[in-house]
């Protein structure tokens, strides 16, 4: 007794299931990238690598985690160019601003680390060395929440 074919070995000898295997994964991959792009959390940052913002669509739709303006830090004691007693104390005041929010603000006098401050007030005291006729370069280094860095010195001088 002969066993009756099956409906698939009947499409499959009429060469119908190959054309209907392609449009169904066709159908399946659209329905994936429609996914993709509509619903998942990622899709802003995904895409933006492949299709960047033109410069228009970027000043009108900015991107909250880009500073809209640069970050700033300056110091404001001592002023730059100033005279300092040796020996004395020096209170050394800087201001930072960002739209994001300042992680830290490192404070260098002559390449070397200072002192680090991650929250107001933003001062550090520091002993002018005894050395006399001697000029320091007092730096801020800010860094914000997205790694942006901004910075400012000033030169001082000991008598």
């Amino acid at each position: 007794m002969k066993d009756k074919p099956s409906f698939l070995t009947k499409m499959n000898q009429k060469g119908v299931i190959y054309p209907l295997t392609l449009l169904l994964l066709a159908v399946m991959g659209l329905l994936i990238f429609l996914l993709v792009t509509t619903f998942f959390p990622f899709k802003s940052s995904l895409f933006s690598t492949i299709y960047p913002k033109t410069t228009s669509q970027a000043a009108s739709n900015p991107d909250p985690k880009v500073p809209a303006a640069p970050q700033a830090v300056t110091i404001t004691n001592p002023p730059n160019n100033s005279v300092l007693e040796t020996s004395s104390e020096v209170m050394i005041n800087f201001s930072v601003t960002d739209n994001i929010g300042v992680v830290k603000v490192d404070i260098t006098i002559n390449g070397e680390l200072f002192c680090s401050v991650d929250s107001p007030p933003y001062e550090c005291s520091w002993r002018v060395p005894s050395l006399k006729d001697t000029s320091y370069i007092i730096k801020a280094q800010a860094y914000d929440k997205e790694g942006n860095i901004s910075s400012s010195e000033v030169i001082v001088k000991s008598r």
